[in-house]
């Protein structure tokens, strides 16, 4: 597989680029069908946070053609609050079929000085999802993605749902990652999917030892990215 990473900040800001709008409306319609494929077709994976949230995607080259054959968004609660907008999670979380305990528990982390990434959208092509090989090398460059994405924002606070129903909590527990409650949380918006929601403080040996391996690759990686954006993160 001819593969590599790109990196699509901030749309908002770059959706003046050519080629980030060609990127982001195809990250979005892959990111659909990728959803509707795994929970059903009244799924909806996307939000308001897509806009401010920086994008990883897997671009495979066939041809003449760049085919997204993974991705995900990554947005810190500084930029939520730069935009007036809820921190991703919440929006399940404020569900009535929730425990409030747990989202009380959330927005009290979430209080601190410290800022605190979310990572969500995370998907695999349809087109690649029986093919192991395939689908296990996507699969470790998302994950380097992520690794690599985190350490450079300087800060280990991270937090991410993870799907019961097809065990992604236990690759997120491979991570580093951990439960942030025993609590589960039911995500309407995915069919009604259980998950829970798991919380960062340092990546494990594991995980890193694979991501070292990529390095190359996401040191590579295509950045689409607006220097206004880059000094509004300095100054945050």
């Amino acid at each position: 597989m001819n593969l590599k990473i790109v990196q699509l900040n901030s749309p908002y800001e770059t959706l003046s680029q050519l080629k980030a709008r060609d990127y982001f409306s195809r990250h979005l319609h892959q990111r659909i069908e990728s959803y509707k494929s795994r929970y059903g077709g009244d799924t909806f994976p996307l939000g308001a946070e897509d806009f401010v949230s920086d994008h990883y995607l897997i671009v495979e080259q066939q041809g003449q053609n760049e085919i997204i054959q993974g991705s995900f968004k990554i947005i810190d609660s500084r930029t939520c609050k730069r935009f007036n907008l809820a921190f991703p999670l919440l929006h399940t979380l404020d569900d009535e079929v929730n425990c409030p305990n747990l989202r009380e528990q959330v927005c009290h982390y979430l209080k601190t000085d410290e800022n605190v990434s979310y990572i969500g959208g995370m998907t695999i092509s349809p087109e690649i999802i029986q093919d192991p090989l395939r689908r296990r090398t996507v699969r470790h460059l998302i994950s380097t993605a992520q690794v690599y994405s985190v350490i450079e924002r300087g800060h280990p606070r991270l937090l991410v749902t993870g799907s019961i129903q097809n065990k992604s909590y236990h690759y997120l527990e491979w991570m580093g990652l951990h439960k942030f409650s025993e609590q589960s949380v039911r995500v309407r918006d995915l069919g009604e999917v259980q998950a829970y929601v798991m919380k960062l403080d340092q990546w494990s040996d594991s995980v890193m030892t694979m991501a070292k391996k990529f390095r190359s690759v996401w040191e590579e990686r295509e950045v689409i990215e607006d220097k206004t954006l880059l000094e509004n993160r300095m100054v945050g």
